[in-house]
C-alpha cells in the first residue's frame, strides 16, 4: 500500500476496536477460562473450538492453525485486506479520522505519471498522451491521490 499511518492513530484504532466485538461479527464466541472467549476458527475447517479471544489483552489466537494477532490482523485475515486497508476499515467503524500520508515512492510515481501528460500534449503526441493517460488511470488510487495533491508530498 502507498500510505503511512502514524503509530498514534494505529493505537487509537486499536483502543476503540474491542477485539471481542470485532471477532463476534464473524465468530460465535462463548465464555472460556480466565475471562477468555472461544469459538470455531473462521480460517480453518476445524470444527472444534480452538479459536480464543482475550479481550483484556486485545488479542486472538487459534490453537488449530497457529494464527493470531490483534483486531487489525483479524480484519486483514478475515477480509483479505492489506494492513493499511484494515486500519482504515476499523477507523471508519470507530468514526475516527486518520492522518494518512503518502509514502515518498508513491509521490515520486505520481509525479512521473503527471509529468508525462503535459509533455505529450505540448508535443502533440497523441499516442504518448493516450499511453500516459492509460497508465495514470490504471495506477493505484493512492498514487492518483498523491499526484492530485500536487507538490505538497515529500520529494
Amino acid at each position: 500500500m502507498s500510505l503511512q499511518i502514524p503509530d498514534r492513530d494505529i493505537a487509537r484504532v486499536l483502543a476503540l476496536s474491542p477485539i471481542a466485538d470485532i471477532v463476534r461479527e464473524h465468530v460465535n464466541l462463548i465464555p472460556a477460562d480466565d475471562g477468555t472467549l472461544k469459538g470455531t476458527c473462521p480460517f480453518s475447517a476445524d470444527p472444534t473450538e480452538t479459536f480464543y479471544v482475550a479481550p483484556s489483552r486485545g488479542m486472538w489466537f487459534c490453537f488449530g492453525c497457529d494464527a493470531g494477532g490483534d483486531a487489525i490482523t483479524f480484519i486483514e485475515k478475515i477480509e483479505g485486506l492489506a494492513f493499511v486497508d484494515a486500519v482504515i476499515r476499523l477507523a471508519d467503524r470507530a468514526h475516527l479520522e486518520l492522518e494518512l500520508n503518502p509514502e515518498p515512492s508513491a509521490v515520486h510515481a505520481a509525479r512521473a505519471l503527471r509529468a508525462g501528460i503535459p509533455e505529450a500534449i505540448e508535443k502533440r503526441d497523441l499516442d504518448a498522451l493516450i499511453r500516459n493517460l492509460a497508465e495514470w488511470l490504471s495506477t493505484d488510487p493512492i498514487v492518483r491521490r498523491a499526484a492530485d495533491a500536487g507538490e505538497e508530498g515529500t520529494a
